[in-house]
């Protein structure tokens, strides 16, 4: 068929291909929904650049993928050896594969379907192009991605990069449906369609002389064609995906008797899930004869039952006695001259995933488990070594002791690789088929999805995953591994804002493992209550245990102990107002030394977190910079989405009010956050809005003081009531804003001089008593009324809003000078607020407000407003304006009728098309 209305699409491309071979990288996102032309364009471009070396990459969308699967199809093409290689190896090794003498071209299909490895490779590859001759290409729809998918959230952090390019696909014109159907076309194809090239083409290649409904019926509609060999060939095709080894199509269903993995195989097959107490020294799972046992008539394909199975069983990757992978050609050469499947070198593969999916749909669920039986079994014969693969066709044939092997092994190399949710889901699912495991192997995979769920910010999975491991361990009278449970137990209460609950946990762990002796687990529980003890101050206590587990790890070298104790002891040192930065940098270089991802987190955060805290922006920005570049890079995103909430209340305190309002609702309403890493963007985005006026700041400051109250930790506590003593003053409820800088106050009767200089600030602001103490100087210079002096402070340190808080207290000239800063910044309650002590103290000649933004807008829509009209011409349901402005229901509706007003619309059809016409939209990221 031919490739229509591309030609711009198809120029851009040449273009930056163009510019990549001139040594100027380029990364080029090319999204669109399905059946759109995203493959086809860039096969186009391939025949225009031929000069250049093609490398692709495929991720597969039918199972969990196999992690980094698309950098090995690459590696395969480009030639080199990577087996085995850890994954920073792995990025380092393509990266100097390319961009040499030549012009390389790296394309990554289908990224909606990548693992979080995968993701972490193109971040990796897109910020290091800038001066090769690399053309990155990355397609992916766009039409499904949820608001936290990581390909979302990853796309829009790479589309501020500068070597970032997007190339959109729109659908067909009605002409162009017309120049590939002819006749067709008269008979409503094109409404049908809706001008989608993938659509047309099927019901071009059906041969009908009528619409089909569907492209699902098109695509059936050829399949109904073909031999019923064929047929059965196409249907192992779908439930294949991806690409295809044309020598598992040749084979037929395993022969009767077919040995399969069994459980006999599963302790040598699961190394590491070794159960202290287990018969066989390393074993891991139950044998042949318990497992039998405890399923009796558990069918598996090619054996009457596991338990009659046992005798013979195969080893895991040898070759099964089944039948040769060898047969009639036939059948899958009649499916390629179809065109259903097309050849891509060694392999087959469909001409489009909806093809694929209308395939597989079309299967009776009779048939699937045979079908994936007989896919495994082949699998095994030829020794692959996709052990996500071979995991999700185990489970479609309800193989359990196959399940049971690759799944563990497939969560093992994905977790190596920094594929977090990717290890996290094959862990889910071995224990989906884990209940007939003694309890201590179950709990030993509970223990290992805790570890992944604890690095991608899933607090409630965590803690169901962290008392289950506690129950089997309890079960299984192993009180060592009770104890780790309890530990990791109380990280997860910590996520969710329990913290009463993380606290217990944390001392109950300590209080079963300290007469166990020094043990590995004992370390990990001192460093986790030490952590505990300083978040909520108890700063003796944190510095003590920190000690205590520093020497029993170090002892045992345990290297991400020692960091975990060097990083909370600097916490403690730093709250108590005493030198921490050296000791941060120590915990921050152990933890680089020895690849600990999860410790390296940890410690750009906290430096990032305390220097800001202390309001040494310059200092902290490059912790923020390679902080996230790290984290987002090996899928630590648990930290990663911490640091962005703490950026976005630097962003608000140093007066970058639209950064900070942009970063905060992206992280609400894009990001998985648990609740914890919600209060930061919560009162970035409620101050932004209180300050400038705006509505929508209850609801966040409610969420945020339950989260933080729930903590129990002073510093989220404080924060949040003194965002909502501020928001009081501003509207002019004075008692209610005292009362809330009254609690701020209860909460903060240890922390270091900024932390106590704020509290002190708002007391003294608000008329109450402060209590003496050591403040930092800006806090210091406001108590002592030296107020030019602390507005000269806060101005100095980058804070103008703070500085004319400052002068909000002084006479004439200082009120004078506080109106111009808050005109400046748009913050209208505080502008006003000044205006009227300017009035009381019977000062005539006041400068007026700033040029509002409602009286500038050309119709008169508020700020607000005008966020409302983008969304609602754009499609969005009030429901959905809801969600991504965070605000609520009741006030959208309010705008909505607003926006109608002024516009003078009657419905929401008319105020897009009056917006459209007169240039008012905006456009919408994502």
């Amino acid at each position: 068929m031919p490739l229509l209305e591309r030609d711009a699409a198809l120029a851009s491309l040449a273009e930056y291909a163009a510019q990549a071979r001139a040594g100027d990288g380029r990364l080029v996102l090319v999204p669109g929904e399905a059946g759109i032309g995203k493959s086809s364009l860039v096969e186009a471009l391939a025949e225009r650049v031929p000069e250049a070396r093609w490398s692709w990459g495929l991720c597969d969308g039918l199972f969990t993928p196999r992690p980094l699967g698309p950098l090995f199809d690459i590696a395969a093409s480009l030639g080199l050896e990577v087996a085995g290689m850890a994954r920073d190896d792995l990025f380092d090794a393509l990266l100097r594969a390319v961009g040499g003498a030549g012009l390389d071209v790296l394309v990554i299909e289908d990224l909606h379907w990548a693992d979080e490895a995968t993701i972490d490779l193109v971040r990796f590859l897109a910020r290091r192009l800038r001066n090769l001759a690399v053309l990155l290409i990355v397609t992916y729809r766009d039409d499904g991605l949820a608001p936290g998918d990581p390909v979302r959230v990853a796309v829009g952090e790479l589309g501020t990069l500068r070597s970032t390019r997007r190339v959109g696909l729109d659908p067909l014109s009605p002409e162009a449906v017309r120049a590939l159907a002819g006749d067709l076309a008269a008979a409503g194809l094109y409404e049908l369609t809706g001008g989608n090239p993938f659509f047309v083409t099927e019901v071009v290649r059906s041969g009908s002389s009528s619409v089909p409904v569907s492209a699902r019926d098109a695509v059936l509609a050829r399949v109904a064609g073909l031999s019923e060999a064929a047929r059965g060939v196409l249907e192992t095709s779908a439930l294949i995906g991806g690409r295809i080894d044309p020598r598992l199509l040749d084979a037929g269903v395993p022969a009767p008797g077919a040995a399969v993995p069994g459980a006999a195989a599963l302790g040598a097959a699961v190394p590491g899930l070794a159960v202290p107490g287990a018969t066989v020294p390393g074993a891991a799972v139950p044998g042949a004869a318990a497992l039998g046992a405890a399923v009796p008539g558990l069918a598996v394909p090619g054996a009457a039952a596991l338990g009659a199975a046992v005798p013979g069983l195969a080893v895991p990757g040898a070759a099964a006695p089944r039948a040769a992978l060898s047969g009639d050609a036939a059948p899958v050469d009649e499916v390629v001259t179809s065109g259903l499947l097309v050849g891509d070198g060694p392999w087959l593969r469909f001409r489009h995933e909806l093809a694929r999916l209308a395939v597989e749909q079309s299967i009776p669920a009779h048939r699937t488990g045979r079908i994936h039986a007989s896919i495994l079994a082949g699998l095994r014969a030829l020794g692959s070594d996709d052990d996500a693969g071979m995991a999700f066709h185990a489970e479609g044939a309800r193989d359990t002791a196959a399940v049971l092997h690759y799944a563990v092994r497939a969560a093992r190399r994905a977790s190596e690789l920094a594929s977090r949710r990717e290890a996290a889901a094959q862990y889910e699912r071995a224990l989906r088929f884990a209940g007939a495991l003694p309890p201590a192997e179950q709990a030993e995979l509970h223990d290992r999805l805790g570890d992944e769920l604890s690095l991608v910010d899933r607090g409630e999975d965590m803690v169901t995953a962290a008392e289950r491991a506690r129950a089997l361990w309890r079960a299984a009278d192993h009180p060592v591994r009770e104890g780790d449970a309890l530990r990791r137990l109380s990280v997860a209460m910590v996520s969710l804002c329990r913290g009463v609950e993380g606290m217990a946990s944390a001392e109950e762990a300590v209080a079963l493992l300290s007469p166990l002796g020094d043990t590995p687990e004992l370390a990990r529980a001192y460093a986790r209550l030490a952590s505990q003890m300083a978040l909520v101050n108890r700063l003796g206590d944190a510095a003590r245990l920190a000690t205590r587990a520093r020497e029993v790890a170090s002892s045992l070298g345990m290297h991400e102990v020692v960091s975990d104790a060097l990083n909370t002891r600097a916490c403690a040192s730093a709250t108590a107002g005493e030198p921490w930065v050296d000791g941060m940098r120590e915990a921050l270089e152990v933890a680089l030394s020895h690849r600990l991802d999860s410790q390296v987190g940890r410690a750009y955060h906290n430096l990032y977190g305390l220097l800001v805290c202390e309001r040494r922006y310059a200092e902290a920005e490059p912790f923020y910079r390679d902080g996230l570049a790290y984290c987002d890079e090996r899928d630590v995103s648990a930290f990663g989405t911490s640091m962005r909430g703490e950026h976005s209340v630097t962003l608000a305190r140093t007066d970058r009010w639209d950064e900070s309002a942009a970063l905060a609702s992206r992280l609400l309403t894009r990001y998985d956050a648990s609740p914890i890493n919600r209060i930061s963007p919560l009162l970035a985005l409620a101050t932004v809005r209180g300050r400038r006026g705006d509505d929508g700041v209850w609801e966040l400051l409610d969420e945020a003081t339950a989260a933080a109250d729930g903590s129990g930790e002073p510093q989220w506590i404080v924060c949040a009531r003194q965002s909502r003593a501020e928001m009081y003053w501003l509207s002019g409820d004075t008692v209610a804003a005292q009362r809330e800088a009254l609690l701020s106050a209860d909460a903060a009767v240890e922390g270091n001089g900024w932390l106590r200089g704020s509290v002190a600030s708002w007391l003294r602001r608000l008329s109450l008593v402060t209590v003496p103490g050591s403040y930092a100087k800006p806090h210091e210079l406001f108590l002592k009324d030296d107020l030019v002096g602390a507005a000269a402070e806060w101005e100095r340190i980058g804070c103008r809003y703070e500085a004319g808080l400052v002068l909000l207290s002084g006479n004439e000239p200082e009120l004078r000078t506080a109106l111009g800063i808050f005109n400046d910044l748009g913050a209208l309650p505080a502008a006003r607020m000044a205006r009227l002590r300017l009035r009381a103290l019977g000062v005539r000649s006041i400068p007026a407000g700033p040029r509002g933004a409602t009286r500038a807008h050309p119709i008169g829509l508020t700020r607000r407003e005008h966020e409302v009209l983008d969304l609602l011409v754009a499609g969005r349901t009030n429901a959905e304006i809801a969600a991504q402005l965070v605000i609520a229901r009741k006030t959208v509706d309010h705008h909505v009728s607003a926006v109608l007003a002024k516009l003078g619309a009657s419905n929401r059809s008319a105020a897009a098309s009056q917006a459209r016409s007169l240039g008012l939209v905006s456009p919408i990221d994502g």
